[in-house]
């Protein structure tokens, strides 16, 4: 029979995953957005639609998942993806036409913990970031 102090630190660990965003990927409805080729290599990149959430009027936040592949490689299974991709957790701010990356999973396993205000960046025309606008700021 477990103690109740080892019951309630698995409770604390799973309260403590909900509330940092880490089961927001789990059970995910990954979209592709973009497949771009070029000389030096393939990416893909995802949106997940069930994480899209609007916390301030015009401002949403939401993960992404980027996959870069070796020219000519065949494009992985969404399962293949996840493994091999990075997640970021992204806000979007529709009425200016910016972004930042709020939260990456890769650099928090790496334990990479920026001391620095996360920079916000202008969304350039024709880019995969005006293509996730798109998906996320029109979507009433």
């Amino acid at each position: 029979m477990k103690s109740l102090s080892g019951k309630l630190g698995v409770v604390f660990f799973i309260i403590g995953l909900i509330t940092s965003g880490n089961l927001e990927v789990w059970g995910a409805d990954w979209k592709l957005i973009e497949d771009s080729k070029t000389s030096s290599s393939d990416s893909n990149y995802y949106i997940d639609m069930k994480s899209i959430k609007e916390f301030l009027e015009g401002k949403f936040r939401f993960w992404i998942l980027t996959v870069f592949l070796p020219p000519g490689t065949t494009k992985p299974t969404i399962e293949e993806a996840i493994k091999q991709g990075r997640t970021d957790y992204i806000e979007l701010d529709c009425p200016k036409k910016r972004y930042r990356s709020v939260k990456s999973e890769k650099e928090e396993r790496e334990g990479f913990n920026p001391i620095h205000p996360i920079r916000w960046y202008n969304i350039e025309p024709n880019s995969v970031y005006e293509k996730m606008g798109e998906v996320v700021c029109d979507r009433k």
